[in-house]
This record gives structure tokens, C-alpha cells and sequence, in this order.
């Protein structure tokens, strides 16, 4: 980028810094009520699937499993999802 110019560095720039739209604030309506019907459903069945995790809960060596498949989650979201910093 040394031998460019300020408006080819500033094209290339651009590239990084373009705003994409949500993917819910491009949703048809349609698609917003099925997600605002589905969320509860989901929200169900994490608390069941919650609650079946816990019922075989076997002490702390499992503490650190799902303490380990958390982190490893979280991070993983993070790498697919990063969050942009504004100036």
C-alpha cells in the first residue's frame, strides 16, 4: 500500500468498511412472523434440552465438559460472527 495513492487506499478501504444490512432487517414480513412464532418453540426445547443435560449431571468432571463446550462455542461465534469496531 506504500507506492498507492490516498484515493486507492481509500477504495480498498471502502471494501472493509460497507455497512451490510441484518439479515432480519431484509425479512419479509412473512419471514418475521415465522421467527416470532419459531423463538418460543426453540426457547422450549433449549429448556428441555437443558433440563435433560442436568438430569445427567454426574459432578465436576462434567462441569468442566460443558464448561469447555461453552467456551468453545462462544468462540466460535465469535471467529464466524466478529464484531466490527466504528471509528
Amino acid at each position: 500500500m506504500a507506492n498507492m495513492t490516498v484515493q486507492q487506499r481509500n477504495q480498498l478501504e471502502r471494501l472493509d468498511m460497507g455497512d451490510t444490512p441484518s439479515r432480519l432487517n431484509i425479512a419479509t414480513p412473512a419471514q418475521r412472523r415465522l421467527l416470532s412464532m419459531l423463538t418460543p418453540v426453540f426457547a422450549v426445547v433449549l429448556g428441555l434440552l437443558v433440563y435433560a443435560a442436568a438430569r445427567v449431571f454426574d459432578g465436576w468432571p462434567h462441569a468442566i465438559v460443558i464448561g469447555d463446550l461453552i467456551v468453545v462455542f462462544f468462540g466460535v461465534a465469535a471467529w464466524v460472527w466478529p464484531r466490527r469496531k466504528h471509528a
